[in-house]
């Protein structure tokens, strides 16, 4: 009777898991609640959240929002990944204005996908658009490497709705405000490169692949792999990788 009980759980937390990987999902970044007056705003769509993300300011307008002022937010660029996940760098059309809270908003989305493209807020117990203050001063200045990326591991777990598959990279950088990994990953079997940009984890580890419900890298172009780094801040500067690529093989499932 346990070991039944044990499975059905395991049953059920897996029909949720892939119920919420076909819904959908956005990511803001950045992940804190400060920005600079020349911040970018990034935001990653996963599975239906994707189609958004490819309409930004055509279907689903965006714009931050301070009180009466309305700050509209122009499209950058748009990286669409290997696995169910489209990213979208933001820029306001104007500098923010110190010492104002502004929160991110995108309308005309459907109602029933509403609440999977916004953040839990556990104080209010609400799904709520994320919001920053803006901190007086512009961050002009680029990223710097403590340390370079290394290889430290590799994991891959076999789901229903798809593989959870990683390279784990060693990363030690400097900088001012938030920053994320520009990845540039090539096969070398097609040559084809993919690009995302990816949070690096608090703990000095960059995961490079994908989760259950989809991610930047799939690794189905062969099994060797060369991948470079840039870094960009939450202010758009960046510092270009200059060393040679970082060779790897893909993850793979152990028996």
């Amino acid at each position: 009777m346990k070991v039944l009980f044990i499975v059905t759980v395991v049953l059920l937390v897996s029909a949720k898991s892939y119920a919420d990987c076909g819904l959908g999902r956005m990511d803001f970044w950045p992940n804190g609640k400060t920005i600079y007056e020349n911040s970018l705003i990034v935001i990653d769509g996963y599975s239906l959240s994707q189609k958004i993300i490819l309409q930004l300011n055509l279907k689903y307008p965006v714009y931050l929002k301070s009180g009466d002022e309305k700050v509209e937010l122009t499209v950058e660029e748009i990286i669409i990944g290997e696995g169910s996940l489209t990213q979208a760098i933001l820029k306001p059309v104007k500098e923010l204005i110190p010492g104002r809270e502004y929160h991110i908003y995108i309308d005309n989305i459907p109602e029933n996908q509403s609440p999977e493209t916004k953040n839990w807020n556990s104080i209010t117990g609400k799904y709520e658009y994320p919001n920053w203050k803006v901190i007086k001063g512009r961050d002009i200045s680029k990223p710097k490497w403590v340390s370079k990326p290394k290889e430290l591991k590799k994991t891959f777990i076999a789901f229903g709705c798809g593989p959870e598959a990683y390279v784990y990279f060693s990363f030690q950088a400097s900088d001012q405000s938030e920053i994320l990994i520009k990845t540039s990953v090539t096969s070398l079997a097609s040559n084809k490169t993919t690009i995302s940009y990816l949070k690096p984890e608090e703990n000095g580890v960059l995961k490079v692949g994908r989760g259950m419900c989809g991610g930047a890298f799939n690794f189905n172009e062969g099994d060797n792999f060369e991948v470079k780094f840039d870094i960009m801040d939450s202010s758009g500067n960046i510092t270009s990788w200059t060393e040679n690529k970082i060779a790897f093989t893909k993850p793979i499932e152990s028996h």
